[in-house]
């Protein structure tokens, strides 16, 4: 065993680049799956894309009734295997 102040000493000393070309996103690539339980079908997994997020958000900004602030840690108002719950 190890303690958690090892862990967080261990994460220190291998900080990674997010910037570089290593970590570099296209809209296209898969940011998520969702599960779904199969009304429609068999249950199975939806691969969400950056851009799909990224678009929802956006227009989630737009709407008149939704409000986002800087303190806010959730958007929540359906199932919790909802895609919003993401």
């Amino acid at each position: 065993m190890i303690s958690f102040e090892e862990i967080e000493n261990l994460g220190k000393s291998k900080l990674l680049d997010y910037n570089s070309e290593e970590f570099k996103v296209e809209p296209k690539d898969c940011l998520t799956f969702s599960y779904t339980s199969g009304t429609t079908g068999p249950p199975k997994g939806a691969m969400l894309s950056h851009k799909n997020f990224a678009s929802f958000m956006a227009a989630q900004a737009a709407t008149k009734d939704t409000k986002f602030g800087p303190n806010d840690v959730a958007l929540s108002y359906l199932p919790l295997p909802h895609i919003l719950e993401r």
